[in-house]
């Protein structure tokens, strides 16, 4: 993981801004607060505008967790026929908690939530996670968040002190080259989280470690890659596949 620091450049301060440096503190990261534009010489760098944006040249990258929540409660998806609901076991279960080890742009983790999991997410990567956060509060600030089903965001990878067993489920989801073709907008926004996240050259052995530690592991992966470790099944999608890698 790099070192923990960020510069957040805004001209004013807000009440959210506020609340969202000392959630950053309280989790480990430091926060410098710039308010001249002027001294901003590098790329890419935050801004906060009532919600935390990450920059370079002509792009602007930022999370928005209500509006995503929102857009899966009018779809209302069927669980027997959703593969992401399938892989989660939420065809046989219920109030499932789920622990989302690879937060990344937090999507899946309230695609879950909005099938009414509980959901705990880690994310190694500091700038990622710092895009999270704001995510984060502002989502468990609106009407969307219910305390039934509580979320909870922190930073760090797993390790041998982390206890996976009130977890009813542990999701993966590794950083992987994308085939499919998309517009350029949406290439360089991608070019750009992966310049942020990095590969995740551990991905095989990191997995391997969840299956040694839990008895219910979804493995998130393009339908065009190899199975790793021999899955006890699978669910596909149109472009994605969920492995299950499951204990009896």
């Amino acid at each position: 993981m790099k070192n923990a620091a960020i510069t957040i450049h805004s001209q004013t301060s807000s009440p959210s801004l506020t609340r969202l440096i000392e959630f950053l503190q309280s989790c480990g990261v430091m926060v410098e607060l710039c308010h001249d534009p002027s001294l901003i010489n590098y790329s890419p760098y935050f801004m906060f505008d009532e919600k935390l944006i990450l920059l370079s040249e002509d792009l602007r990258i930022s999370y928005d967790w209500v509006k995503e929540f929102k857009t899966h409660q009018k779809k209302k998806y069927s669980i027997h026929n959703e593969p992401f609901a399938k892989a989660l076991g939420l065809k046989n279960k219920r109030n499932i908690s789920l622990l989302d080890t690879s937060g990344g742009t937090g999507k899946d983790a309230i695609l879950a939530y909005s099938f009414g999991l509980s959901v705990d997410i880690y994310e190694r990567n500091v700038d990622a996670f710092c895009l999270l956060a704001c995510a984060f509060l502002r989502f468990r600030d609106s009407d969307c968040y219910n305390e039934q089903f509580p979320m909870n965001l922190k930073l760090g990878t797993l390790n041998a002190d982390v206890d996976l067993g009130h977890y009813d489920c542990v999701f993966f989801d590794p950083m992987y080259p994308q085939k499919k073709k998309k517009s350029a907008k949406a290439r360089k926004e991608m070019e750009l989280f992966k310049e942020i996240i990095g590969p995740d050259d551990d991905a095989d052995s990191y997995l391997e470690q969840l299956i040694h530690k839990h008895h219910y592991v979804v493995f998130k992966r393009p339908s065009f890659a190899p199975k790793l470790h021999k899955p006890s099944y699978s669910y596909e999608g149109r472009t994605t596949r969920y492995d299950i890698y499951r204990k009896v």
